[in-house]
C-alpha cells in the first residue's frame, strides 16, 4: 500500500538539553563536519511508537533531528494514527485511533462515510438553465442562479436586458419577447437616451443665467442678486454698511452673515470685545488700556514691550555716551545753522528791492550790515 514505509519530520532539538556527554560529541561534530546519527538520537527518547530518529548537524552547526515513522502512525513524534485510507467521502475529514476511524462530515452530507447528502428545498425546484443553491446557507431556501442570456424565477427565459439596454440611465425590465426601461430621474426616451432638460421649465429670477445639470439644473444669478433662483437681493452690496469693518456673506436665503475681525463681534460686528477684561493682557508691569477693536499697555517705569514684559537695563542707561552720535549731531547743526543764514540773506534782499522802487538815491544794507549808497538814474 505504501511505497515507503516510513514519514519523516523534521523536529529541531535544542543542543542544551542534552547531557554533557553527548554535547562533546556534538561539538566535536561541529568541529569535523559529521557526527553519527545514532550519537546524536541518543539517549534523546524524541520518536514514539517505535519511530526511528534521524539527526543531523548543517554546515552552520545547527543540530535537527527527525522521526520516521511507521504505518499506521504519523505525527511529528509518530505519536497519532493516521487512517490507512481515507474512507471518508464528500471531503470528510478521518480519524484514527489504532482501532477504529470516524468520519467527520462537512455541511449537507451524513452518514458513516459521509455518503448521503441531506434532503434540501433544491430537491423540489426545477432550475431550468441554471444551478439552485440554499440561501444564506438555509436548507429550506432553494434560489436559482441563472446561467448568462437567461433570467426568471426557474432560469426558463430568455433574458433580453443588455448592459446598454437602457443607455446606464434606467433599469431594464425584461419581458417574454422583449424588454423596456424605467429611466433615472433626469433621463427620459425608450431607452433613457435623452438628458431632460430642466431649464425648459426653470424658475431662475430675470436677468439670471440658468445652466443645465443631470437631473437638475443651475441658477447664476447677475450682480445684486442671491438665492437658489437667484430670488433674493444681496445684503452684501454695501457690506461696510452692513458689517462695519467686517466682511460680509450672503446666506441662500438671502441673510447677512459678518465675519467680524479681531477685537469685534456682533450679528454685524458693532460689539467691542474688552481685551483688558482678560487677565496677564499686559504681564504684571503695565496697566490695560481697552480701544475699540483692541487695546494697549501703559508700562510702568522701568518696563517696554507690548505687554510690558521688557525690563530696562539700567546699567545701558548709565552708558549714555554710548547712545549719542557725534556724526548725527554735527550734521542737525550744520542744517540749522545754513537755513538761518538763507532765510537772513533772503529777508535782507526783499528789503533792498522794497527801498530801490521808491526812489534814486536810497540806502540800502548790504548783506553784511553795511551801509551803501547807490545813485540811481530812471529813465523816463
Amino acid at each position: 500500500m505504501y511505497d515507503d514505509p516510513f514519514w519523516s519530520v523534521a523536529y529541531p532539538f535544542p543542543v542544551e538539553k542534552m547531557n554533557s556527554f553527548l554535547l562533546f560529541f556534538v561539538v566535536f561534530a561541529c568541529v569535523f563536519g559529521h557526527a553519527s546519527a545514532d550519537v546524536i538520537c541518543d539517549g534523546t527518547r524524541l520518536c514514539k511508537n517505535n519511530g526511528q530518529c534521524i539527526g543531523e548537524i548543517d554546515a552552520n552547526g545547527t543540530l535537527t533531528t527527525e522521526c520516521r515513522c511507521f504505518p499506521p502512525f504519523t505525527g511529528r513524534l509518530c505519536e497519532a494514527y493516521e487512517c490507512p485510507s481515507n474512507p471518508c467521502r464528500n471531503n470528510g475529514s478521518c480519524e484514527y485511533d489504532g482501532k477504529y476511524f470516524r468520519c467527520t462530515c462537512p455541511r449537507f452530507y451524513i452518514g458513516d462515510f459521509c455518503e448521503l447528502r441531506q434532503p434540501t428545498a433544491c430537491d423540489a425546484i426545477e432550475c431550468g438553465n441554471g444551478e439552485c443553491s440554499l440561501a444564506h446557507g438555509r436548507l429550506e431556501v432553494p434560489v436559482c442562479k441563472c446561467h448568462k442570456g437567461f433570467t426568471g424565477v426557474n432560469c426558463h427565459q430568455i433574458d433580453h436586458c443588455k448592459p446598454e439596454s437602457c443607455s446606464g440611465h434606467g433599469e431594464c425590465i425584461n419581458h417574454q419577447s422583449d424588454f423596456s426601461c424605467k429611466c433615472d430621474v433626469g433621463f427620459e426616451g425608450q431607452f433613457c437616451e435623452d438628458n431632460i432638460d430642466e431649464c425648459v421649465y426653470n424658475a431662475c429670477a430675470v436677468g439670471s443665467t440658468c445652466i443645465d445639470n443631470v437631473a437638475g439644473y443651475e441658477c447664476i444669478c447677475p450682480p445684486g442678486k442671491v438665492g437658489p433662483l437667484c430670488q433674493f437681493d444681496d445684503p452684501c452690496v454695501n457690506d461696510f454698511i452692513v458689517c462695519g469693518p467686517g466682511t460680509c456673506f450672503s446666506t441662500i436665503r438671502g441673510e447677512p452673515v459678518c465675519r467680524c475681525p479681531e477685537g469685534l463681534y456682533g450679528k454685524f460686528c458693532q460689539l467691542d470685545i474688552d481685551e483688558c477684561a482678560f487677565p496677564n493682557k499686559c504681564s504684571e508691569n503695565g496697566e490695560c488700556r481697552n480701544t475699540h477693536g483692541s487695546y494697549f499697555c501703559v508700562c510702568d517705569d522701568g518696563f517696554y514691550g507690548d505687554s510690558c514684559e521688557s525690563e530696562v537695563s539700567y546699567q545701558a542707561a548709565a552708558m549714555g555716551p554710548r547712545f549719542f552720535d557725534p556724526v548725527m549731531t554735527l550734521a542737525v547743526v550744520a542744517s540749522i545753522l545754513i537755513t538761518s543764514v538763507v532765510l537772513l540773506i533772503v529777508k535782507l534782499m526783499k528789503r533792498c528791492i522794497s527801498k530801490l522802487r521808491k526812489s534814486t538815491d536810497i540806502e540800502i544794507y548790504n548783506c553784511f550790515g553795511e551801509t551803501a549808497f547807490y545813485e540811481v538814474t530812471v529813465v523816463p
